[in-house]
């Protein structure tokens, strides 16, 4: 069984979920990283072989 996985925020804890998950659940895999600063996200998506990042304007009222 696979589990396709998602994290949002890439700082620390984020970090810390994405090596928990990768490491106890048996088939999980992170297929994206998500935060507001793309540049965090290059670190966890390396290490995970997860997808590239696709940025896209945010508005915020």
């Amino acid at each position: 069984m696979s589990l396709k996985l998602g994290v949002i925020g890439a700082g620390a804890i984020g970090k810390e979920h994405i090596r928990r998950c990768t490491q106890v659940l048996q088939g999980a895999t992170v297929v994206a990283v998500s935060d507001i600063n793309e540049e965090k996200t290059r670190a966890p998506r390396l290490r995970c072989r997860a997808c590239m990042p696709k940025c896209t304007p945010t508005v915020m009222t």
